[in-house]
């Protein structure tokens, strides 16, 4: 039960049947680690949040959202907006550490 356990969780949300087993809120997948109640809604409701897509995988996900905040997309850029990023998947993403 720590951001270690949740960062464990984000990283399994490559397999899509793992991610939906998550969004139900079945968490057997995480093996010896465990999340607390809190932990548990944050992770389940980044993975409702999740838009649908193919192959999500998490690294890509990170290096589009870090290159989405960088100088290239500053705020206000027209390009900028068709960038999305889900808010429970990115409080998700910060709880654990993946960004600031």
């Amino acid at each position: 039960m720590s951001k270690d356990d949740v960062r464990r969780a984000l990283e399994l949300f490559d397999d899509e049947e793992i991610r939906a087993q998550f969004e139900s809120g079945e968490f057997a997948a995480l093996g010896d680690h465990s999340l607390t109640a809190e932990e548990e809604t944050i992770v389940s409701d980044a993975a409702a949040d999740l838009p649908e897509v193919v192959g999500f995988a998490l690294n890509a996900y990170l290096q589009v959202r870090e290159a989405a905040s960088s100088k290239h997309f500053p705020m206000g850029h027209k390009d900028a907006g068709a960038l999305n990023f889900t808010v429970k998947l990115d409080t998700a993403l910060k709880y654990a550490g993946f960004v600031q």
